[in-house]
């Protein structure tokens, strides 16, 4: 624990039980974003300048979830590499 100072006022210490990797060459988890596709490509677009440095990048990220999305039968989805976190209670 590096902060154990901050465990007051009956706070304690968060422990994950999974981690979800994006950009894995080997997704096992696939998350349905067919209602919020739409809305994080408009989000993206918001920052134009850093967008305007990479065309197509929306209709790439489109391609990519319409791919990840065949794979659960969804318009959209996410794709990562899941990796369960093994939890020891005496640590």
């Amino acid at each position: 624990m590096f902060f154990p100072e901050q465990l007051v006022g009956g706070v304690t210490a968060w422990r994950v039980s999974d981690v979800y990797l994006f950009a894995s060459a080997w997704p096992d988890m696939f998350v349905d974003v067919s209602e919020t596709f739409d809305l994080k490509i408009a989000a993206l677009n918001k920052h134009a300048g850093q967008m305007a440095g990479m065309p197509g990048m929306a209709d790439r990220l489109r391609a990519t979830a319409t791919e990840h999305g065949k794979r659960i039968g969804a318009r959209y989805a996410e794709a990562f590499k899941l990796m369960p976190v093994t939890i020891y209670p005496d640590l």
